[in-house]
């Protein structure tokens, strides 16, 4: 523990410079031409870690040789300060937080060690300690935190000695003790609009609040949404498809915005789709060339197959993409093709109630409607599908498939037209937008709520594509676009992908020379003015906070531009309140509870989580895949061992998983009815402190929406 009474010491006269970039990847240098010898020369800024950065080079010369080279770039000084505090505490937490003091000379030093006083935390001791480090040691002090703010902020460190020093600042986050949630609305603004704002009387006081946001044309509404939609696939073989072809289209978008190539967005966007498209190559099948499936395991499949020349087809307008890869995909499809034109169903994707002329026609149009897309019509296809019947299709996924494929072909657009106006007449409306469903169980493994959207995303598309009914193509884009969470993501990524190739088609034909003044008000409070003008690349918006949990929010419109907006509603509420609200709701399809064989341990001990997932009941046709991601919270400051990591993926039910400094996130395959799970996890502890543990939770990947949720516990660890 820090001296309480620190004996002046004498430092060294050099301030240190702050120590505070701390990146996980160094450099990403997609391209670099070198000269004639081969040679070239990159200048790379260094971070702030103390670390050893592994160089990777791949590189080929114009005869079409390929070499690759690794070495390593050692960042080093003798002597450093490295504090241990976890990045995420919750509100209440009582931590020590361990701060690694290394000394690398070859002589002791004394040490005057100052924590960097901040609202989030507050501590019963001084914050000025000094410590003795003896010639090529490390030692550590703790320091007790009580946390007592909430948000985004820093923990910063000064370790002054008699010859060098270091000064460290590192990211941390609080979290309230409690449940964030959010209520979505949106729509379209017209002169005048009223919103009664209620809030639940339990919410944590002071998390109430409503942003407001508005967007001056149909690309705005991505570029609010980037920092949600750009994300890095996991190691399941769906995601890493889907999310690559997602993460392209949004550098499509952007390039279509005019983003310059030196944006960060822009330059994530690049990293992500040329990082993607290395890992798709791992796919293809080796006794089947361009045939691919999402593991080595399963015979290739001809729609994915098709999805990846869609896909690789885009790519190839930004980034290399091997030309032969193309070729063999292509050659594989028309060697899979039947003589009557179509491709057989792959039955083992149809989970939900698919008949086998559906399925056959859904497949067909499938493939089709994706060579197509790919510079490859197929007249072959397209003939057998215009034989189609509506009893044979009897969906609305399966008309919007055959419709996109029709609509490629000119001789067949006239059909898929009459039959786009009567898929018209089955839309719903929900708040005066307009929306599709299905009983099927989408190629991406979508059901339910998200097969939905994924159908009303083919019917805009094609609405589009045609030039038939902008309005209710408007109507239907802004549907999609209400279903989007606060980060500006969509539930699943094939839904993401289906609503940008929209959304680039609508932006493409829009018109955006008009503007308005927003006046915005709530309550009784001083009114606020924003100016929207529809050639504007960046929504506006405004964020209102500490609500009562009744209000009203009055908006009003002077000028022509009737813009999109969404209305956010985002409040936290105490776990007391969550399990109240589960204990009245107990016949839930799925369950999941953590529980720990000690509450305490020391530092440095390792105890034994077990989770065990229960399907309680059917949560949906038995033919259907269950595709669940289990978010396990894992207590601060502790780590997982190796071993066990490794040993869940030998489980049946775990694909892969992913490791953050606070949870542990599984993909799980199919869990069955009246089942139940365990999954068991060894954690050493290394952080000191009363700590409060993340809620794991249990929520279906691409389906309705089903969770489960277990109530957070709290660990203590102590110091020997």
């Amino acid at each position: 523990a820090p001296a309480p009474q620190a004996p002046a010491v004498q430092t060294s006269t050099n301030v240190p410079r702050l120590r505070q970039f701390f990146p996980e990847t160094l450099l990403w240098l997609p391209e670099q031409e070198t000269n004639a010898q081969g040679q070239t020369t990159i200048a790379v800024p260094l971070a702030d870690s103390i670390t050893t950065w592994r160089v990777t080079v791949l590189f080929s010369d114009q005869a079409g040789n390929l070499g690759s080279a690794e070495t390593d770039l050692r960042v080093f000084q003798d002597f450093f300060v490295a504090p241990q505090l976890p990045a995420q505490l919750t509100l209440g937490d009582e931590v020590q937080a361990p701060i690694q003091i290394y000394n690398y000379l070859d002589r002791p030093q004394q040490i005057q060690l100052d924590i960097a006083p901040a609202a989030w935390f507050s501590s019963t001791e001084k914050l000025a300690t000094t410590v003795t480090v003896a010639a090529n040691d490390v030692t550590v002090v703790y320091v007790p935190l009580r946390i007592t703010g909430v948000g985004d902020d820093h923990f910063e460190v000064s370790a002054t000695g008699e010859q060098t020093s270091d000064r460290v600042q590192r990211p941390v986050q609080v979290l309230y003790n409690g449940e964030a949630q959010t209520l979505i609305t949106s729509g379209r603004l017209a002169s005048s609009l009223t919103v009664p704002l209620t809030l639940p009387v339990e919410a944590i006081t002071g998390t109430r609040q409503v942003t407001l946001r508005l967007y001056p044309n149909t690309l705005s509404q991505v570029r609010q949404g980037l920092d949600g939609l750009l994300r890095r696939p996991s190691d399941n073989g769906m995601d890493i498809v889907t999310l690559t072809f997602a993460n392209s289209l949004l550098l499509a978008l952007l390039q279509q915005s005019g983003v310059p190539a030196t944006d960060p967005q822009y330059s994530q966007a690049e990293r992500l789709s040329r990082q993607g498209y290395q890992r798709l190559l791992a796919y293809e099948s080796v006794t089947e060339p361009g045939g691919f499936s999402f593991d080595n395991y399963q015979p290739a499949r001809p729609w994915l197959s098709a999805y990846l020349l869609w896909q690789l087809t885009e790519m190839q307008k930004f980034t290399h993409v091997d030309s032969q890869l193309i070729m063999r995909i292509t050659n594989y499809l028309y060697n899979q093709q039947l003589p009557d034109g179509s491709w057989p169903a792959d039955l083992m994707r149809y989970y939900g109630p698919w008949r086998p002329r559906q399925a056959r026609l859904a497949t067909t149009a499938y493939i089709a409607w994706m060579m197509a897309e790919s510079g490859n019509p197929n007249y072959a296809a397209i003939g057998y599908l215009r034989q189609a019947t509506s009893d044979e299709m009897a969906d609305p996924y399966v008309e919007a498939l055959v419709i996109n494929a029709l609509l490629t072909d000119p001789d067949a657009q006239g059909q898929a037209v009459t039959m786009l106006t009567q898929l018209a007449e089955q839309r719903q409306n929900d708040q005066g937008l307009s929306y599709w469903t299905t009983t099927l169980t989408t190629f991406q493994a979508g059901w339910g709520a998200n097969a939905d959207m994924e159908t009303t995303a083919l019917i805009v598309y094609a609405l589009l594509q045609s030039g038939e009914q902008p309005d209710l193509a408007q109507s239907a884009l802004d549907h999609l676009l209400s279903r989007r969470d606060p980060d500006g993501a969509f539930a699943t990524p094939q839904l993401t992908v289906l609503t940008l190739k929209a959304l680039l088609l609508a932006a493409a034909h829009e018109e955006v020379g008009q503007s308005a003044t927003i006046t915005i008000q709530l309550d009784e409070q001083p009114p606020h003015q924003l100016v929207l003008n529809g050639t504007e690349g960046e929504p506006k918006g405004i964020t209102l906070t500490g609500l009562l949990p009744t209000a009203t929010l009055q908006v009003t419109v002077q000028g022509e531009l009737l813009a999109p907006y969404q209305l956010i509603r985002d409040y936290v509420m105490p776990w007391t309140a969550v399990a109240a609200v589960s204990a009245a709701t107990p016949d839930q399809p799925v369950a999941i509870t953590t529980t720990y064989d000690r509450s305490t341990v020391a530092l440095h001990e390792v105890i034994t989580m077990q989770t065990m997932i229960t399907v309680t009941s059917e949560t949906g046709s038995d033919r259907r895949p269950e595709a669940w991601v289990a978010t396990l919270g894992l207590p601060p400051g502790f780590t997982p061992l190796p071993a066990d990591l490794a040993a869940l993926t030998a489980m049946r039910i775990v694909s892969s998983y992913e490791v953050s400094p606070n949870q542990l996130r599984l993909y799980l395959t199919r869990l069955y009815p009246g089942r139940s799970y365990a999954l068991t996890l060894r954690l050493q502890a290394n952080t000191p402190g009363y700590l409060q543990v993340l809620p794991s939770q249990l929520a279906e990947q691409y389906g309705n929406g089903e969770r489960a949720v277990d109530m957070p516990q709290s660990i203590e660890v102590t110091v020997p």
